[in-house]
Formats: structure tokens, C-alpha cells, sequence
């Protein structure tokens, strides 16, 4: 299974079902079917639909849209932080 299906199959396990799944983001039993089985690629409105439905799930329930379509929105990875100025050693002169 592709990395995407993977985490569209977490979704699933969250709602406990596919057709569950799919009443959740407002399609059919079958597209969920046909995603997991034969779909190359998950559309951008189905990622969001799904990240939404997740939205309150702890972190093994949630399903985000970064991780359907890492294209569209790729994870961001917040950059190390500088160290406090006001707490670093002076030069000396």
C-alpha cells in the first residue's frame, strides 16, 4: 500500500468503518473502497474532507491532508530556534 493509503486505512480504523468513514466526509462506501484498493491518488477536496473528520482525534486517529497529498501540502518542520541574546556570554572587548 502506498504511504497515503496507509493513513487513509487509519481514518478508516477511526471511524471504525469505511461506510462510517464515508458518511463522516459525505461520500459513498465505494469510493472509500475504490480509493484504498485502486486509486493512484487521493483528491485535494477528499484529503481536506478527511482532515477535517479526524480533526479531533488524538494523534493516532488524526489523518491530516499533509499526509494524504505531501504535494499539495508538504509537512512543515519548524527551524531550530537561536538562542536567547539576552542569555549569551558577552565578547570581550
Amino acid at each position: 500500500m502506498a504511504g497515503w493509503k496507509d493513513h487513509l486505512q487509519r481514518a478508516v480504523d477511526f471511524y471504525g468503518s469505511q461506510p462510517k468513514l464515508a458518511r463522516a466526509i459525505g461520500c459513498s462506501q465505494s469510493k472509500i473502497s475504490w480509493l484504498l484498493v485502486s486509486a493512484d491518488q487521493i483528491s485535494a477536496e477528499t484529503a481536506i474532507a478527511i482532515d477535517r473528520a479526524t480533526e479531533s482525534a488524538d494523534a493516532r486517529g488524526r489523518v491530516t491532508k499533509s499526509q494524504l497529498r505531501p504535494d499539495l501540502w508538504p509537512e512543515i518542520i519548524a527551524p531550530p530556534t537561536a538562542p536567547d541574546a539576552s542569555r549569551t556570554p558577552e565578547r570581550a572587548a
